[in-house]
């Protein structure tokens, strides 16, 4: 109770905020006021009549329900209409011109303590601006700053065309990057020309492969790291894409999918040359908005369950389904704010550039307990980290609260936080270690995550996987290269999927004519597939890959199911890139390593028998696992875990 009526308190604050806001502007207000003035006004008059009808609605709930701990009042955050579907806003009817724009003396050590207040501003709406031009900064200079990782190949996006309403936007294998012209002048859209320009990008997406990188930047020589800090998340030492600032740079019509942030964190975006637009779906309707699209696809109980969708959704369709969301308009200078959990995707009107970080207002931990994390989030490996200081010293019955929840897959798994990290900076001096976590339980539990996971995928997905194989060996080559870019955006399925297509590619391009080398013609045929120049620096580029493929083919060798096994991807330390390093001797450690586990042979006759069945060579019989919840099993002795891996027979009766 003492909840409740913190939360009426609150209301009641903001309608005394917004009453007095609405008074003072309209003293103001003569006949010659701008109609800007007016609309504001009228925005702040109708958020008060929709906060009155809140507490109405509450009220009533309490005359009705006996669990008055159950309930919470909602902070204002978007007009609504109760009467139909909820419109698209007016771009930039309540913006930043409300606002004070903010100063380099308001950045640094106060931007925390500044974007906690817009927090409870009623008349924010996700942007503000700040004085960029003041910063004392090259920002011509800043594209020239990207700071790739090591292993980064993905300087593109890809649209593809999906159901009505629906589309996908990939990444794109690129490895170089293109230089993106800024200087041009261009007068923003209309309010009805953005709206048809987002529209236009799902309904008609553009076929051809777009610049767009987003990716580590050099802050150094430069205040740009000391004025865009990111809170508490400074505390867990530079993680990239988390707490250290990010270069999204790219041409018309490149942007990201529908996603929030990892961890429930919150986000700023500073543009700085270009125009861009944001969907921003309303807090409020972010369950919703899920269950929408779980309607279509499978939604695994994965904290980033929606951006390995990669979709896109358009204004048109948002609201036939009655989901609130605002279009921002961001040009020079405006700073996007995105809250915990808010779905968002951002489509690029012209060429542009920003600057991004996640962060955490002064009241909020860095790593609060109990969040739900993906294995491929940045944050990952330092939850377990954060886990293990803080539980280290428990006795073992209290050992099951250190662990961390992560999910990426129908159920979700306890990883123990006592589990170290592998450190594959100094390479890895042998086969062992990878060898037993090929093996083990938590191998075995891997496998089954990915089988649950087939199983709710896509059925147009699944098609396109065991769809009749091109005859010709170009044809065949493209094929096998399409599956494995379409792979790599599913998260736990990527090693699977993407690894089983890059064997078969790998196959193509060396077994026919019992070549030694992949031929000139399937290199031209995959180049041209991905929408990529043939120059020698591309051919290079993916014969490295093709050479990556045949390292691990060599690992498997012989028990090509194994590969359903592998760790990749799974928070383990290792990384393909880690493995591409292996020694022949560190080869040779691997297999004999496992060659010694008896049940080496079954695991490997499942997971060849479960790739047989994803390219539709075959029938991956049901096993009794399928008809368990994971976390029926996660605790199981390895020779009971083994025995769910069996068919069920027709007599078992389960």
């Amino acid at each position: 109770m003492e909840a409740l009526k913190s939360e009426i308190e609150s209301i009641k604050l903001q309608i005394q905020h917004l009453c007095n806001f609405a008074e003072t502007n309209w003293q103001k207000s003569t006949p010659s006021s701008s109609s800007t003035q007016t609309d504001v006004i009228s925005s702040a008059i109708q958020q008060v009549l929709e906060v009155l009808n809140r507490i109405d609605n509450k009220l009533n709930e309490l005359t009705t329900t006996s669990s008055i701990s159950s309930i919470s009042l909602p902070s204002i955050r978007y007009l609504t209409n109760t009467t139909g579907p909820h419109p698209i806003p007016n771009l930039d009817k309540i913006g930043h011109h409300t606002l004070k724009s903010l100063t380099k003396d308001d950045l640094g050590l106060n931007l925390i303590a500044n974007l906690h207040k817009l927090e409870t501003d009623p008349h924010f709406r996700g942007k503000v601006c700040v004085s960029i031009a003041d910063l004392g900064i090259d920002w011509k200079n800043l594209t020239k700053r990207a700071l790739p990782l090591a292993d980064h190949d993905q300087f593109a996006v890809q649209h593809d065309r999906d159901d009505d309403g629906f589309s996908r936007l990939y990444l794109s294998h690129s490895k170089t990057m293109t230089s993106i012209n800024f200087d041009f002048d261009l007068n923003p859209l209309t309010d009805n020309e953005a709206k048809q320009f987002l529209q236009d990008v799902v309904e008609s997406p553009p076929q051809n492969t777009i610049p767009y990188y987003v990716g580590p930047i050099d802050t150094s020589g430069t205040p740009l790291a000391s004025l865009f800090p990111s809170g508490a998340l400074s505390i867990l030492g530079d993680l990239p894409g988390i707490n250290t600032l990010y270069m999204h740079m790219g041409e018309r019509g490149s942007g990201t999918a529908f996603h929030c942030e990892d961890a429930q964190l919150r986000s700023y975006n500073l543009n700085i040359f270009g125009w861009k637009f944001w969907i921003m779906i309303d807090p409020n309707d972010t369950t919703k908005f899920e269950r929408m699209l779980a309607t279509k696809w499978a939604l695994h109980k994965c904290d980033q369950s929606v951006r390995h969708l990669n979709i896109m959704v358009s204004p048109k369709r948002l609201l036939e389904e009655g989901i609130k969301f605002d279009i921002i308009r961001a040009g020079p200078g405006d700073l996007v704010i995105t809250r915990p959990r808010q779905y968002h995707a951002v489509i690029n009107q012209t060429p542009s550039l920003a600057i991004a970080t996640n962060f955490t207002l002064l009241s909020e931990e860095a790593i609060p307990r109990g969040w739900v994390v993906c294995p491929e989030d940045g944050l990952y490996n330092k939850y377990q980290e954060h886990g293990n200081n803080e539980n280290g010293n428990q006795n073992s019955e209290n050992d099951t609260d250190s662990a961390i929840s992560v999910g990426c897959g129908d159920a979700q798994i306890k990883v123990d936080s006592n589990t170290k990290d592998t450190n594959t900076d100094t390479g890895i001096e042998s086969g062992r270690q990878l060898a037993s976590l090929t093996i083990d339980n938590g191998a075995i539990l891997r496998f089954m995550s990915i089988v649950y996971a087939w199983d709710s995928a896509d059925v147009t997905l699944k098609s396109s996987f065991a769809s009749r194989k091109p005859t010709d060996e170009l044809s065949t080559a493209r094929h096998y290269d399409n599956l494995r870019r379409k792979a790599q955006n599913l998260s736990i399925l990527y090693t699977v999927l993407g690894m089983s297509a890059s064997f078969r590619l790998s196959k193509v391009m060396k077994e026919n004519q019992h070549r030694h080398r992949a031929s000139g013609s399937c290199i031209s045929a995959v180049l041209a597939g991905r929408g990529i120049e043939d120059t020698p620096a591309a051919r290079k580029a993916f014969t490295a890959e093709i050479s990556q493929a045949r390292k691990i083919m060599r690992m498997v060798e012989g028990y090509d199911g194994l590969l359903c096994f592998l760790p990749l991807g799974f928070g383990s330390g290792f990384t393909l890139r880690a493995l591409t390093r292996f020694s022949n001797k560190d080869l040779e450690t691997f297999r004999a390593t496992i060659a010694r586990y008896e049940s080496l042979m079954l695991l490997s006759e499942v997971g060849n028998e479960f790739l047989l069945s994803v390219w539709g060579e075959g029938e991956f019989r049901e096993r009794l696992f399928q008809r368990r919840q994971l976390g029926e099993l996660q605790n199981l002795p390895n020779e009971d875990l083994i025995k769910f891996l069996t068919p069920i027979q027709p007599e078992d009766g389960i």
